[in-house]
């Protein structure tokens, strides 16, 4: 594979015997009509270019998503390294288009919840709480790395829990002590989201979020060695990012979205869940 991803890259005007098969550009010469050179110099210069783009891109890891303002954020670099899943990378994504619940990639927190995909809305899960119950989604298996994944959730709840006892939290997990997460506890007051790093000692910090009934949010996480990158609302105005430098458990976890209501009756929407490894390999 080495081989594939040269430290020396060609670019659109290197042919050289190091570089041998890309980055030369062409001039015209035959009519391109001709069914035996049927290719235009600008066609093969474009392409060669892209695939140069794209073999530094795979070859290559970004250090983080793109944030709002940044020049590459929706771009071809942000698109390859973030939202297309390698074949040679851990990665599961769920956009919850199940008619009815079964264990398959994501499973229920709590079987207490019913579960059923939103009538009329393709790709959404929804749970109806119980009372006192943590519920939400998650993977019935552990196959992730806390030091080094990616993951994002958009969520949405049909009301918004308002006492003491009422929790929301997204994230990756191993254990009770081991964690990396959003959560905040009574959500309508006080408005501040912790964002922690638990690896047997907690480091915290905060996010000014104020949840609303029936609005979507997208949370984000990138865990390294070193520390963990939450967002919130990632490359939106409102876009908001916190840095913890404590290091996540070296061990294994699994992405979830989960909330606990005293109170029971309100509905927690789930449009999409995913985690990705993002160990160069």
């Amino acid at each position: 594979m080495a081989s594939k991803f040269p430290s020396n890259l060609p670019t659109a005007d290197d042919w050289t015997s190091a570089n041998a098969g890309m980055g030369r550009t062409k001039s015209n010469k035959n009519d391109p009509n001709d069914l035996d050179h049927n290719y235009r110099a600008e066609e093969y210069n474009q392409i060669a270019l892209e695939v140069i783009s794209l073999a530094t891109k795979l070859g290559i890891n970004l250090s983080e998503p793109a944030s709002y303002g940044d020049a590459c954020l929706g771009s071809v670099d942000e698109l390859l390294e973030w939202f297309c899943w390698r074949a040679d990378r851990a990665g599961a994504i769920d956009h919850f288009t199940f008619n009815a619940y079964a264990t398959a990639i994501f499973s229920a927190l709590n079987t207490a919840g019913s579960y059923a995909s939103v009538a009329g809305g393709v790709g959404i899960g929804q749970i109806a709480l119980g009372a006192g119950l943590r519920e939400g989604f998650t993977q019935a298996t552990y196959h992730f790395h806390q030091r080094s994944s990616y993951y994002r959730c958009r969520w949405s709840l049909s009301d918004i829990p308002v006492g003491a006892a009422d929790y929301l939290e997204f994230g990756i997990e191993d254990a009770a002590a081991h964690f990396v997460k959003f959560h905040v506890t009574d959500p309508t007051s006080p408005t501040n989201w912790t964002v922690e790093v638990d690896n047997g000692a907690s480091t915290t910090d905060v996010l000014t979020v104020t949840p609303a009934a029936d609005t979507w949010y997208t949370f984000e996480i990138l865990t390294t060695a070193t520390d963990a990158t939450f967002w919130y609302e990632r490359g939106a105005a409102a876009e908001q990012k916190v840095v913890i430098a404590a290091a996540p458990f070296n061990g294994i976890c699994r992405p979830f979205c989960a909330t606990t209501q005293a109170a029971g009756t309100f509905f927690f929407f789930c449009d999409y869940m995913g985690v990705k490894d993002t160990r160069p390999l």
